[in-house]
């Protein structure tokens, strides 16, 4: 349920704004008052509502100096803004639009009057919004297309280069062990690079496509996929990548079918093991496990790691690392969120917590296939 709208009213007529007030408090909205501009401006300042309905003529300041500061004001430059007044001059209508208001309503009005003005000037601002916003989503999605290419293009380049100069020098006999170690650096370097820009540009699509109604049907497969299968996968090729092989501890996994196709779901473990490594060391173990609870199964990979507060994994948010300079952690903080979006886009949930002894646990809940 979403929070009712925020209204400010300022009227130093005591009794037609507490009649206002509760006009607006009986259809549903939040209302702040103030009884002069100079308290209404700190009232839109302090809390910006989304309207402002606003008399002229009041002590300390006026309703066209408050609207002026108001659309000085960083916070305030776009809130609309409906005058009262006694006056029905056309100077003074046009003082005020000069001014920036976006209505004006002429004393006595009729409550009907009044709740057209008001949803009136709120939708015109939800439309403006609603614009502003496909503007972004529209300038996003032009640069999604090109950003793959273009960081992948000189990417390719830079490993195949070194893959022909690796094999010239081999085979004319000239590749040293200082040459050969540079080369594997630069081999090396190029993957880790490449696997960030693939992480950053799955990132943005998953935000742009969660945004104003955005299509999130290319991150949705019901599977069926063997979860032994993806497991096993994405455990082993993470602990030979990170050279701990030794330390993965694989135990028996239900032989079934979930309800997520193997390519999101052998990410989203691949993303969770991988911090699983990266954030122990060599030595500690890195444990997968799964339990069948009715009609899912949840999937359990714990580490002896560097661990994890409740209030860290409450707060976990994408570009965030927790202690990375006392750590010295690498990567851009992406790997769980990305695990946990495409996860929530096909009916599962990741949960990480502080495990019990030490280190962290991840808990992947899965929609099982019966039959």
């Amino acid at each position: 349920m979403s929070d009712p709208v925020h209204i400010l009213v300022v009227e130093d007529n005591t009794a037609l704004r507490t009649q206002i007030v509760q006009i607006l408090d009986l259809e549903g909205f939040r209302v702040t008052e103030a009884c002069n501009g100079r308290d209404g401006l700190a009232a839109a300042l302090a809390s910006p509502p989304a309207l402002v309905i606003c008399d002229i003529s009041m002590p300390d300041m006026d309703g066209y100096e408050m609207l002026k500061l108001l659309r000085a004001s960083e916070t305030g430059s776009t809130i609309p803004f409906i005058f009262l007044s006694a006056r029905v001059a056309r100077n003074d209508v046009r003082a005020g639009m000069d001014l920036g208001a976006d209505d004006y309503l002429t004393k006595p009005f009729e409550i009907s009057e009044l709740l057209r003005a008001v949803q009136a000037r709120l939708r015109r601002k939800a439309e403006n919004e609603a614009r502003v916003e496909r503007g972004v989503v529209n300038e996003q999605s032009r640069m999604l297309l090109m950003l793959p290419h273009e960081l992948r293009t000189p990417l390719n380049g830079i490993m195949g280069a070194a893959e022909i100069l690796k094999l010239d020098l081999e085979a004319a006999g000239h590749l040293p062990g200082e040459t050969a170690g540079m080369i594997e650096l630069i081999q090396t370097s190029s993957v880790r690079l490449e696997q960030l820009a693939t992480n950053l540009v799955l990132h943005l699509q998953l935000e742009l496509a969660s945004k104003a109604g955005g299509d999130t049907s290319m991150f949705r497969d019901p599977g069926p996929a063997s979860l032994a299968d993806c497991l096993r996968h994405a455990a082993e090729e993470e602990a030979r990548r990170h050279q701990r092989t030794a330390d993965l501890k694989l135990q028996s996994l239900p032989t079934l079918s979930v309800a997520v196709g193997a390519e999101f779901l052998t990410k989203i473990l691949r993303e969770i093991v991988d911090n699983a490594f990266k954030f122990s060391s060599a030595g500690c173990p890195v444990e997968l496990s799964a339990q069948c609870v009715s009609n899912r199964v949840d999937v359990y990979i714990g580490d002896r790691g560097i661990g994890i507060t409740s209030e860290e994994a409450a707060g976990m948010r994408p570009f965030q690392q927790w202690r990375r300079s006392q750590n010295e952690q690498q990567g851009l903080g992406l790997g769980f969120s990305i695990a946990r979006s495409l996860a929530a886009l096909n009916e599962s949930n990741v949960v990480i917590a502080p495990r019990e002894g030490g280190g962290a646990i991840v808990t992947v809940s899965l929609p099982t296939i019966l039959g």
